[in-house]
């Protein structure tokens, strides 16, 4: 949904995930067909950087960075919550949506999964995770499977990558900023 104003945010329509394989082990498959994206990095040490960099990704901070911002349809991340994020790249707004596919909630991982919808710019899904590693130190990690879902966003490809690549590297520092505090 690309526009020249700031779009209106409606978590209130059904939904739908626009990849069958979205949410199941069939994603491995799907990258052959789909970019794949990863970036990591040690965001704190310990059991309370632990906490908050777990707290910080529970409550989506990596999605708030300024260009982009999100809206969510339940105060905590739950399976089948939807979330709109409303990115602004140069005059031009987009809406996105998703659904929380998956949770991963233990004593020292956390994380959560979700997957587009046809009222994305994009099909595919992406894993945000925090892990508490033997070593003491706190890995923040982004991994995706992606592709323009519509015309517009195959014919600004290039710009979409750019775009995806400025989240990944702008969900890391927020992370690490949180933690830090």
């Amino acid at each position: 949904m690309l526009s020249f104003t700031r779009p209106s945010i409606d978590l209130t329509k059904e939904r739908r995930l626009n990849a069958r394989w979205i949410g199941s082990p069939d994603a491995v498959r799907a990258r052959r067909r789909y970019r794949f994206d990863h970036a990591s990095a040690v965001v704190g040490k310990g059991a309370e950087d632990f906490e908050r960099a777990r707290s910080a990704v529970g409550g989506w901070a990596m999605a708030r960075q300024g260009w982009i911002d999100v809206h969510l349809e339940a105060d905590s991340v739950t399976r089948g919550s939807q979330v709109a994020a409303v990115a602004r790249v140069g005059p031009i707004w987009n809406v996105s949506y998703g659904i929380v596919t998956q949770v991963d909630d233990g004593p020292r991982r956390y994380a959560f999964s979700y997957g587009t919808t046809k009222d994305h710019a994009a099909k595919g899904e992406e894993r945000f995770e925090v892990v508490h590693h033997d070593n003491n130190d706190v890995v923040f990690s982004i991994s995706a499977v992606s592709r323009p879902a519509r015309w517009w966003g195959w014919l600004g490809y290039p710009i979409m990558r750019w775009t995806q690549a400025r989240f990944r590297r702008g969900a890391i520092k927020a992370v690490r900023d949180a933690v830090a505090g």
